[in-house]
Order: structure tokens, then sequence, then C-alpha cells
């Protein structure tokens, strides 16, 4: 399978000027962008919204990619996915900033994300404290796990810790950042809840937050970002380690480690 790729820029989405002039050059309709997806079947994404607010025009890009990479990447047989998955834990846990770390917040995998309880049993063996997240209230809260404690599955598939000790958000060392779509400076497209923007705003300034994703769930072209979202300090693939710009949504150079 060939990385999703953005052909077209997504530049012209980031709000760049006031109000929602940055949005004029597509208001009148046409394509905003090209998909490629594996296999080289082009998907168009459309666009004819001219009284669409900003955060409403970023919102329809953001649904647009999320649709066409989740495509692309529920296409991953199972055997290959666990053999790219091993890659990236091998990756992750040699990254300086899985050493010696004291808590880390993982999450369960579900569907065809990276699969993760494997990664989460070897970093219990060499002594991590785990916590993986758990919606109450309607916000995530960190909860301290161990292999083979109860776990809950949720309405929409995801299992999260049936008990155990909440953590508070500032006492976490470092956060797997799951996401479904990624730039090489950070910026990241999640399932659309907002929960991972609202608790990582929680946790203690400069606490890594590194995603754990497929080579094809990072577009060589920007990503569509509002003021409300966070990325990522890294990101972890089957075949780089990907350092994105300081600061996660502010623009800047990306380095690779292969």
């Amino acid at each position: 399978l060939r990385p999703l790729i953005i052909v077209d820029t997504l530049e012209k989405i980031r709000p760049k000027r006031g109000g929602n002039a940055y949005q004029d050059d597509y208001a009148a309709g046409g394509i905003l962008q090209s998909l490629v997806a594996p296999g080289g079947a082009a998907i168009a994404v459309h666009h004819n919204r001219k009284n669409e607010s900003s955060d409403d025009f970023i919102d329809d890009v953001k649904r647009d990619v999320r649709r066409a990479v989740l495509a692309a990447r529920d296409a991953i047989g199972e055997a290959e996915r666990v053999a790219r998955s091993t890659e990236i834990h091998r990756r992750f846990l040699a990254l300086r900033e899985a050493e010696g770390v004291g808590v880390v917040m993982g999450f369960w995998s579900f569907g065809s994300e990276v699969s993760t309880p494997p990664l989460l049993e070897t970093m219990h063996v060499r002594g991590v404290r785990v916590c993986l997240p758990r919606i109450g209230e309607g916000d995530l809260e960190a909860v301290a796990y161990e292999p083979g404690d109860p776990m809950n599955e949720t309405s929409f598939g995801v299992r999260e810790p049936a008990d155990g000790t909440i953590l508070a958000p500032e006492a976490l060392d470092l956060v797997v950042t799951p996401g479904v779509a990624f730039d090489r400076s950070g910026h990241r497209i999640g399932y659309g809840g907002g929960f991972y923007d609202r608790f990582l705003r929680r946790t203690r300034r400069g606490v890594p937050r590194i995603a754990i994703a497929f080579d094809l769930q990072v577009q060589s072209k920007e990503l569509p970002a509002g003021s409300f979202d966070l990325g990522v300090d890294v990101i972890v693939t089957e075949t780089e380690t990907i350092r994105c710009a300081p600061g996660g949504t502010e623009l800047g150079v990306a380095t690779s480690q292969t």
C-alpha cells in the first residue's frame, strides 16, 4: 500500500488573515484538494459554502481528510498491520523521550489503529507506570492500568479501564497520542471530539506528545488546524521518526530519522 498523499496544498485554509478572507479562493466551489488513495484512485473533495464560517470550513475539510485516511488505513490487512505495528513499537521504545520515563499515558487501540496492547505490556515490564484514557464527565481522565486489569468497551468500540486510580494530568511524563492524520509539522486530525485537545492543555508544559501512526497517515502537505487544536512533538511510523516543530501547531521544519 502506498501512503495516502494530499496532492494539492492546504496552506490557504489556515487562518492567516482576519475573518474568512483566506477561504475566498474556494468559496465559488470546485476542488479544494485531491487525495490519492492506495492503488492510485483519486478522491476529489468539493466545497461550495460561501457563507460558511472559518471554523466550519476547517471542520468540513478535516472531515473529508478523516474519511479518506480512515478508508486507506482500513485497507491494510491484519497481518501487515501487526508487522507494521511491531516496527513502530521498536522505534517508539528507542526514543530518548521513552528512556527512563516514569508515567506514560497510552491508549488501547481499536479498529485499524496501530496495535498498542503489546507496547503497553512492554512498558509495564520495563517498570513504567502506564495509564489509559477514560471518558468521564465528558472529558478524558488518565486511569492507571496494568495488563489483565478489567476493561469496559464503549459504545463506539474503544476499550477503557473499568476502574483504577485516576492520575492528575500533571503527573504524566509522556502522552502517546492517537490520531487519524498528521503532517510533518505536527498538526493532528483526531476523531472529531476534541478530547485530547482539552486534555493535553492540562498536562505539564513540555511533556512530550508522541504520535504513533502508519506512514499513510502522515501527509506531506500541511493539514488544516483551528485555534484550539494542539499538535504533537514526535511522530513514529514504521519507517521513520519525525521530530516536529516546537509548539505543536506552530509552523516549522520537521526533521526525519530513518
